[in-house]
Parts: C-alpha cells; structure tokens; sequence
C-alpha cells in the first residue's frame, strides 16, 4: 500500500502495480543449452487484473494486458483486466473500508485541526509542499508498519466466504496448505522493464514528492532545527518552524520558482496526462479464457514449467460471496 499527494495520475497507479510485480513474484531459472547453463530473473503477473472503471487504472489494465498477449498470443483479442463495479469488486472495497476504520481516521483529526486553526491551506503552494514534505514519508512508514500486522494477523472466519481463510502472509507463501493455487504468471524481467519505461517512465514528475529545488531547502532547514523526531505531538509543531524559516529566511530564486509553477504542475501532472486504454479489445466477461495456450507459454520462458489448477476460466466473485464489516468510504487519505 502506498501513500502519495495524488491518486489520479495513472502513470502513478502503473508504478505501483509494476513495485508490486517485482516484490512479489520473483524466481529464478536456469536451463542448460549445448552444455552451459543459462539464468534468467524471472518476475510474476496475476492471471487477470480488476479494478473500478475509472480511467486512473488504463495503465494497469494495458501493462497486464500487453505482458499476458507476449507471453501467450491466444489472449491476443482480450483485454486482461477485469472493470468491477463497487457492488462487486468486494475485496478491495472491504479492505479500504477497514484501512479507513483502523488507520486513516487518526490522521485526518490529526490534519484537519491544523487546517481548523489555520495552520494549513491545500492551496497555498509553500504550506501544500512543506506539509507534502513532512508528512508522505512519515505516514507511510506507520502504514507500513499497519501492512506488516494486518498480513500476519488471523482474520476473523466468515462463512459465507469462498477464498482459503488463514493468516494472509502464509497463504501466499503455503497456498497448497490451504486447498488453494498459486496463480501466479512468470514473466521476464525484461519484459517488465520495458513496459515501466513506456507506462511509468522514472523520470516523470508525478514520481517527485517535491522538486529536488525545494526538498534541498526543506532538509536544510529540518537540519538546522535539529532534526526532530517526527510523530502525532511534534508534526504541526515541526511544520509551522519550518514554514516561519521558509517565509523568515527568503526564498532562494529556485524555490521561488518552483513555488510559482506549483499549481499549474499539479494541474498537468493531474489532469493532462490521460493514458489511452489499448484499442480493438473485447472486456474480458465470466467464462472466458485466461489461460490460454500453456504450450505456447512454456515455450516462451523458455522452458520454465507453468504451476497452474482450476479452471482456465474467469470467475467473477459477487457480493454474495464476500462482506465488509463497514460501509466504504472513497475518500483519498491525502
């Protein structure tokens, strides 16, 4: 999970899908050819991918799309990505809503009191990128820190519920101990690397959590004030010394400048920067093929034995088969 100062831009959204691919599907294979042996990284995709229709997800929907096609051409008409609405894209929406519950509350009471006393306004560029500054990195180490316990915690038995019940951590790494598959798609990390660059290219504005300009002259004036221990009762404390050092000390001509450019750079980072969804493809429907041609697969990775089971068929889950302990909530965190 990550926390960012836009959820819009879907170049970001791609980002976090690709970090996603390569922490969670790593494995490495070696072959021998004409008597040496070759190794090659190989990452993993889901079988399929499904989101709500908003267009922030085109770049997800294209990268999985675009990687299951190379490895298995029979795909070749399908887009590989599921568009849920809210009333059945449940467990996303289940987990959001526990986040919201458990986590995100006690940082907006937090935030909106210093908006309430004034402290703070989202649209005055030097208040948004020092508060941006400080507190994006700290909430997502506590966010982190609240992944770790939820993954290897024991959630409550649901009956009603069809997926394998256990301690979220190790049914990933066990799945055959809890009646389950590994669904897992190796995939070349090649072919990984050169979808980011052309769906999520590093260089891109919306990867900044400021502009190098203004982050220099924030953990300037952070070290002068002795680099505070950043937490619940020192955050706004810290924020409004080094506002009063921003406005006391002058603005250097490139933080001026950075300042100046900040609206229009949210606008267009935000706004301007659609990704086209990949044309000519019918939307992947219950009953449709996912698997494909394993034949063809294997060949591809050359050689590596695809693990799958089940049916070669989706399934969509439906509400009946999933509950959330509250209503969601859409909020952003941020």
């Amino acid at each position: 999970m990550r926390v960012w100062w836009t959820n819009k831009n879907p170049r970001l959204i791609t980002k976090y899908f690709l970090d996603a691919v390569r922490e969670l599907g790593g494995a490495l294979l070696a072959y021998c050819t004409c008597h040496y042996f070759t190794l090659i990284l190989l990452l993993a995709i889901p079988v399929t991918t499904q989101s709500d229709p908003g267009t922030e997800n085109y770049g997800v929907a294209n990268v999985q799309t675009l990687a299951r096609h190379e490895l298995d051409p029979t795909l070749a008409d399908t887009l590989q990505h599921r568009w849920m609405s809210k009333a059945k894209n449940v467990k996303s929406e289940a987990n959001w809503s526990v986040l919201r519950r458990d986590f995100t509350i006690g940082f907006e009471l937090l935030f909106e009191e210093g908006v309430q006393k004034g402290w703070y306004d989202v649209d005055v560029p030097l208040e948004n990128l020092i508060f941006r500054w400080l507190a994006v990195p700290w909430m997502q180490k506590e966010l982190d820190e609240w992944v770790i316990m939820r993954n290897n915690s024991l959630p409550r038995a649901n009956k009603h519920k069809v997926l394998p019940h256990g301690i979220p951590a190790m049914i990933r790494l066990h799945p055959e101990l809890y009646g389950t598959t590994d669904f897992k798609i190796p995939i070349p990390m090649d072919v990984v690397d050169r979808l980011e660059g052309e769906y999520a290219p590093n260089d891109h504005p919306v990867f900044e959590l400021t502009p190098p300009e203004f982050d220099r002259s924030a953990e300037a004036h952070y070290t002068a004030i002795g680099s505070p221990q950043l937490d619940r009762d020192t955050f706004w404390l810290i924020y409004c010394e080094l506002k009063a050092r921003f406005l006391t000390g002058g603005l250097a001509e490139p933080v001026q400048e950075v300042i100046a450019a900040h609206v229009e750079t949210m606008r267009r980072v935000n706004e301007d920067d659609a990704v086209v969804l990949l044309p000519n493809l019918h939307n992947l429907r219950q009953g449709d093929n996912v698997i494909g041609d394993l034949a063809a697969a294997e060949a591809k990775l050359s050689g590596w034995d695809v693990q799958g089971g089940g049916s070669n068929e989706a399934y969509i889950t439906s509400s009946d088969e999933e509950s959330s302990d509250s209503d969601v909530d859409d909020e952003n965190i941020l």
